[in-house]
């Protein structure tokens, strides 16, 4: 499993690695919900694929300030003895084109 986060830095591997930047990823946000945009999905019954755009509504935990966030997420999947499995996961917050 590898996991490209939404905040930057490092892409990490690993299940110990990427567990623990969910967990601190976790903590940036309170009082949250998120709606999705599904862009693109398809799999082929072994390996799959979702495209998508993600709107975090939170509370900022440092300062109690009302947040938006969108993210552009890219998720595979493979089948492991009949269910889903993400395998990896990329988020950025670039959802609006960046001048050359």
């Amino acid at each position: 499993m590898t996991l490209s986060g939404g905040f930057g830095g490092n892409i990490e591997a690993g299940w110990a690695n990427v567990s623990k930047r969910l967990d601190w990823a976790a903590t940036q946000y309170t009082n949250g919900t998120n709606t999705i945009e599904r862009i693109a999905a398809s799999d082929d019954g072994r390996i799959g694929y979702l495209v998508q755009i993600e709107r975090v509504k939170f509370k900022v935990p440092a300062t109690g300030a009302d947040a938006i966030t969108d993210y552009r997420v890219t998720m595979i999947f493979r089948r492991e003895k009949g269910k889903w499995v993400i395998v990896h996961r990329h988020a950025d917050s670039q959802t609006t084109k960046q001048p050359v």
